[in-house]
């Protein structure tokens, strides 16, 4: 199990910190070298980044917060370590092929995983057939959760949309499938999460909206 306080830790290198400010500020305002002026390098962000790109950052801004955060109010000891064979097990009871590539999956405890689902903003991104669409969402959803939480159990899931009242098939879509322990009673409940929204369900209630999500596959990085 990794040392996520050590791996977490912020960088401490004031004059490091500094210099990258400096290099992104140049980027962004033409003026390397320059003093920093914080108004001026906020309000030329827009004309050099794309939206995407915006909302990456804040995204990761967010998430460095919630992860220092995390480690100083104990979070990451409520996090559970499961083998591949029990996550299979799990998504198999569930009714969902799994692949996985990992040998062990760190879950996260309820109070984590809610504070992450809402403190999702890749809502923002615009949308982009083939380009970014569902499948792009979830696989950042997932890589961002691996890459600043240190929680390899975010699985992209690939399945079906269902009009709830109608029953009428929508199309096929990807999301995001979490496994999610409680930190009351160890169980352990998966839940769907759409990116594109920021909402979250559990798999026994797959419905968002007016909207029924059916899992089918799903991939563990």
């Amino acid at each position: 199990m990794p040392d996520r306080k050590k791996a977490l830790k912020p960088y401490g290198d004031k004059a490091l910190s500094e210099m990258l400010l400096r290099v992104v500020y140049g980027l962004v305002s033409g003026n390397i070298g320059n003093d920093i002026k914080p108004k001026s390098f906020v309000s030329n962000l827009s004309d050099v980044l794309t939206d995407h790109e915006q909302a990456v950052i804040l995204q990761t801004l967010i998430n460095s917060k919630l992860a220092l955060d995390f480690v100083a109010q104990g979070e990451y000891k409520a996090v559970h370590v499961v083998s591949d064979q029990e996550l299979n097990r799990i998504l198999q009871n569930n009714k969902i092929m799994p692949i996985l590539y990992d040998e062990n999956y760190a879950i996260m405890p309820d109070r984590m995983a809610f504070k992450i689902f809402q403190s999702d903003v890749l809502d923002i991104m615009e949308y982009i057939s083939d380009f970014f669409d569902c499948d792009n969402y979830a696989f950042l959803f997932s890589s961002i959760c691996s890459a600043q939480f240190l929680v390899n159990s975010v699985g992209v899931c690939f399945g079906k949309l269902i009009n709830a009242s109608t029953k009428e098939f929508i199309g096929y879509h990807a999301f995001n499938i979490v496994p999610v322990v409680s930190t009351s009673n160890g169980s352990i409940t998966l839940y769907l999460f759409e990116p594109q929204t920021g909402e979250y369900t559990t798999v026994d209630n797959p419905v968002l909206g007016n909207i029924e999500y059916v899992p089918i596959m799903a991939e563990f990085y």
